[in-house]
């Protein structure tokens, strides 16, 4: 009898761990099939508004969704590089300064009466409250500029950034 009680105990560990593995596994399967979608909040940066979609232009007869822009507000100023700007303490990605000094831009953004190029434009703007269009890159710790004041400045469709023609 001690053998056979020995063999109906190992037969029922054997049962119940048998029985605890699957249940691990069906666990685990169950929660990676469940895995929740969760929307990502914009970064939230001192002194800066954000909203995430463009809105329609009224001038314009065609409009265009163009995914990863984000709209920020706030004061813009000049870093200590000539490409770089920043909004709130954020880095604002320009360009390249010979293409920011040799691109004119389509409106004029600063109000002084003239089309400027892009690096005249931002000048005139220096310290004062603006509305920009912008790209984040993965980290979120720096963005490219893409508009500004309702101007834009490079073509956020184009999968290349101008000064690489």
């Amino acid at each position: 009898m001690s053998v056979s009680t020995n063999t109906a105990t190992r037969r029922w560990i054997t049962i119940l761990a048998s029985a605890a593995g699957l249940a691990v596994v069906v666990t685990s399967v169950a929660i990676i099939l469940d895995d929740p979608d969760v929307p990502v909040e914009a970064q939230v940066v001192a002194g800066v508004t954000s909203t995430s979609s463009i809105p329609t232009s009224t001038a314009s007869a065609v409009s265009q969704s163009v995914d990863g822009l984000e709209r920020l507000e706030g004061v813009l100023l000049p870093s200590n590089e000539a490409d770089e700007w920043l909004l709130g303490g954020l880095e604002i990605d320009i360009g390249p300064v010979p293409w920011m000094r040799q691109t004119i831009v389509e409106s004029d953004i600063d109000g002084n009466g003239a089309t400027e190029s892009v690096y005249e434009e931002l000048k005139g703007v220096s310290g004062t409250d603006v509305e920009i269009w912008v790209r984040f890159d993965n980290t979120r710790d720096d963005a490219e500029l893409f508009a500004i004041n309702e101007v834009f400045i490079r073509d956020p469709t184009s999968q290349e950034p101008p000064w690489d023609d």
